[in-house]
């Protein structure tokens, strides 16, 4: 897991804790994330590198 920009240290300790406590992935995707935040970008993570789909964000709010 990789974040650079404002907060990143306090957004990756939050991760630590949960994946620490045995979060699943379901788990992670499944939660409601704060707009406008950092790192409610691991919450839409929904394409792998196996996929081959393109992960760059096609529209704003999309």
């Amino acid at each position: 897991m990789h974040i650079v920009g404002p907060n990143a240290a306090e957004v990756i300790q939050g991760y630590a804790v949960a994946v620490k406590a045995g979060i699943t992935f379901d788990q992670l995707t499944g939660t409601v994330a704060i707009h406008p935040c950092s790192s409610e970008e691991f919450l839409k993570m929904r394409i792998t590198k196996r996929s081959g789909e393109d992960p760059r964000v096609q529209g704003c709010c999309g």
